[in-house]
């Protein structure tokens, strides 16, 4: 009988992100040497509230931005959160080993930041 061992779980926090409101880079990660990943969760806390626009969240490479994970940050106030839905955690692909990966917005809204945190799970 084999047996699996359960994922390494790391998260990945980026704090006061301007990204639902200017469009870029939050921040990039990298998984343990030789390692697989796949986003478990993702979510956030605005910070300042979201004007005007939905915003696009993504994570993936620089080449692919939004190949592990798309998630939509709708227009919302100050301190409220907002989860990935699982239907967007289960349409993204696996992360590749020693790959560089970041969090990027699509800046779509007029305002808005927000505490982002995500999880990822190595195996």
């Amino acid at each position: 009988m084999q047996y699996y061992d359960h994922p390494l779980q790391v998260t990945y926090k980026f704090p006061a992100s301007a990204v639902l409101s200017t469009a870029g880079v939050a921040g990039r990660f990298i998984g343990p040497k030789g390692k697989t990943g796949r986003v478990l969760s993702c979510d956030l806390i605005t910070t300042t509230a979201t004007t005007d626009a939905a915003s696009t969240l993504t994570v993936g490479t620089a080449a692919a931005p939004a190949d592990a994970l798309t998630m939509t940050v709708p227009v919302t106030a100050i301190n409220l959160g907002v989860q990935v839905p699982e239907a967007n955690v289960r349409a993204g692909k696996l992360i590749a080993a020693d790959t560089v990966y970041q969090v990027a917005g699509g800046g779509e809204a007029t305002a808005g930041a927000a505490d982002i945190t995500l999880v990822v799970g190595w195996f």
